[in-house]
């Protein structure tokens, strides 16, 4: 077998209902994201593809190359030990698959294309703690990856330990023209028995009007069969209110949509405050954007 295809750990007993691809650099941030993920797919029932990529050599050379090339064979053979490695520090329960792949080249351009290759349904990466939000957020590979993914990518921190989901916060604003987005979103709230709490956070000169109702009752309609509450709060720093509202609810994970412009960058321009530190203290769920004019937060 290829060094660079995937290797069977445990076989399943069942059909698998999800395919989650957890992207590791071998980081106690990604061996964390690991073990949720195993914990998450335990009660999912899913299959998990544990992915590492290591970084084309900066020789001018093509894909075909760097797979022939030593250096990238011995790389290969180091990422596929690591990998092992990495597993090994898990305990995988009887049943669950979870298989192991390594590549070289770019990070992002890889883990795009295995994603659609194998048909996720679900990336997960770990989020370093160190640094403010903004700094992982812009020009990190997540980040990249959650602009480019078409599948639904969950950022776990480093310091947070798997607890099933009992409160998820939606954080969006009421402009969601294409409620079929929030399928995703749905299926997350119901495989956990979780409460779904959505959070709009306006600022102090946002008016509630009449097309503010309507869309709540669009949102009502979308996200039927969840057991739901809609929240208003006013904030004008989304982060901030974002932090202060997941506390005083004491929830377990934050759900967005990844928008395809970087509309944090433009909050924090806004506010001339790039130095506002908000670690998240819980995974971050952020659900594609397949429509370019749906209205987020975030990402």
């Amino acid at each position: 077998m290829k060094q660079n295809s995937l290797k069977k750990v445990k076989s399943t007993s069942f059909i698998s209902m999800e395919k989650i691809l957890v992207a590791t650099d071998f980081s106690t941030a990604a061996q964390n994201a690991l073990e949720y993920a195993v914990e998450m797919a335990k009660i999912t029932k899913s299959k998990i593809v544990l992915y590492n990529v290591n970084t084309t050599p900066t020789l001018p050379v093509t894909d075909l190359a760097w797979s022939v090339l030593p250096e990238t064979i011995e790389i290969k053979e180091d990422s596929m030990m690591n990998l092992k490695k990495q597993l090994n520090e898990v305990v995988v329960p009887e049943g669950l698959s979870v298989e192991y792949c390594t590549e070289v080249g770019l990070p992002v351009e890889k883990i795009i294309e295995f994603i659609k290759k194998e048909k996720f349904n679900l990336v997960i990466m770990g989020m370093k703690r160190a640094g403010s939000l903004t700094e992982f957020l812009i020009g990190s590979v997540a980040t990249s990856v959650l602009k480019k993914s078409s599948v639904p990518v969950l950022l776990v921190p480093e310091l947070f330990r798997f607890k099933k989901p009992s409160k998820i916060v939606f954080a969006c604003d009421y402009d969601i023209k294409h409620t079929v987005i929030l399928n995703p979103l749905k299926k997350l709230v119901n495989a956990f028995d979780a409460q779904l709490m959505v959070l709009h956070i306006k600022n102090r000169l946002e008016l509630v009007d009449a097309q503010n109702t309507i869309a709540v009752n669009k949102l009502e309609v979308a996200l039927k069969n969840t057991v739901r509450s809609f929240h208003t709060l006013e904030d004008g720093n989304l982060v901030h209110g974002l932090k202060k509202f997941v506390e005083l609810h004491q929830a377990d994970m934050v759900v967005t949509i990844a928008h395809r412009h970087n509309f944090i960058e433009s909050v924090f321009r806004r506010d001339h405050n790039k130095n506002i530190a908000f670690h998240s203290a819980v995974p971050l769920f952020c659900i594609p954007d397949n429509h370019k004019d749906v209205a987020a937060y975030f990402v």
